[in-house]
């Protein structure tokens, strides 16, 4: 009877280790931004608006400067750009993924107005959790800042979506010791139900 408990509890044991073991790896390279916007009252909502609708492609773990995120838009004698930067201290982009959840870290995104020698900066980013979907690797990500430009001060929704790119060379692999740990636990039920059925 020991010996059956034994082979039950290894059994059982095993699975469960299977069952909690992580099968593969993957790493967030970029997020392709497919639609944006950002509902804000206030200095240069139509250009910040335009640039957030534009398709561009987020790298995660480096800064890209201006034009490299999303093409600028240039009006009458002003250019308007987003851009990632670490010169406030904020850290470049990144990503982690857990089931339908993905948090995103966009402190260091900024909104820039270039006028001749002159620039504006806005830092529109924060660490943002939104929504993931598996199948499809689409993500939605939506967040809240506090804009200030000449003592005004005004609230702006920001809306992002798209999909999650993964490090290409990473494959589903199964781990020798998950795999070693579930057939000894499937070989360990077949003796146990074998010798119940012999007495």
């Amino acid at each position: 009877m020991k010996w059956n408990r034994s082979i039950l509890t290894w059994g059982l044991l095993s699975i469960g280790l299977l069952l909690h073991s992580p099968a593969q790896a993957t790493t967030v390279t970029h997020l392709e931004i497919t639609r944006g916007a950002v509902n804000y009252d206030g200095p240069n909502q139509d250009a910040l608006d335009r640039l957030l609708a534009q398709d561009g492609v987020m790298q995660m773990g480096r800064f890209q400067g201006v034009g490299n995120l999303v093409p600028t838009i240039n009006r009458s004698n002003e250019t308007h750009a987003l851009f990632t930067s670490g010169f406030s201290g904020a850290s470049a982009p990144s990503a982690v993924i857990t089931d339908s959840v993905i948090k995103v870290d966009l402190s260091s995104l900024f909104f820039s107005v270039n006028q001749g020698n002159a620039y504006r900066l806005w830092n529109i980013g924060t660490v943002v959790t939104g929504l993931y979907n598996p199948t499809s690797k689409e993500f939605a990500l939506s967040w809240d800042r506090v804009l200030g430009e000449n003592c005004q001060q005004g609230q702006a929704s920001f809306f992002l979506n798209g999909l999650v790119h993964f490090d290409s060379d990473v494959q589903p692999v199964p781990i020798p010791a998950a795999a070693w740990l579930f057939g000894s636990g499937i070989a360990g039920i077949a003796a146990l139900v074998r010798r119940r059925n012999t007495h």
